[in-house]
């Protein structure tokens, strides 16, 4: 059991890194090179959903892996709970306080179809977005440094 209780834990860690990566790292970067700024901003807020359904079910599912790696005693299991619990707690914040108070300011602006500048509030909760996917995106990367250190 402990064999499939971990072998799950490294596909939820590469799904949520590698979802983190391609998105922040590919996808994203790639639209808005292609597309004029509003309409990429468009496509990128339609993926947004089904990103941050994945973050956190994916995060969901590393909480609880990481609870029983936990309650097996794994070594620094309770130092990959915490990380866990953080970057789910972060994708939460993303999902469901940033990315809807975004999208409501871009529809304000009407941004969609050339309208008025996005105002200064856009800007300041876009940068707490980046920044709580990079500091999740880092904890993610601790998670795997520690499977490489202390194993599973």
């Amino acid at each position: 059991m402990a064999a499939i209780r971990d072998f799950l834990y490294l596909v939820a860690l590469a799904w949520w890194t590698g979802t983190a990566l391609y998105f922040g790292g590919s996808a994203t970067p790639a639209i808005f090179a292609r597309f004029p700024r509003p309409q990429a901003g468009q496509v990128v807020e339609v993926i947004f959903p089904g990103y941050y359904r994945t973050a956190v079910a994916t995060a969901v599912a590393l909480a609880v892996l990481a609870s029983w790696r936990l309650a097996a005693r794994r070594p620094r299991a309770t130092m990959a709970l915490v990380l866990v619990l953080a970057m789910l707690a972060l994708d939460l914040v993303g999902a469901l306080l940033l990315q809807p108070r975004i999208h409501a300011l871009r529809a304000q602006a009407g941004e969609a179809e050339g309208g008025a500048p996005l105002p200064p509030e856009f800007g300041r909760l876009h940068a707490l977005s980046v920044a709580a996917s990079a500091l999740s995106l880092l904890m993610a990367l601790g998670l795997w440094a520690l499977v490489a250190w202390a194993g599973l």
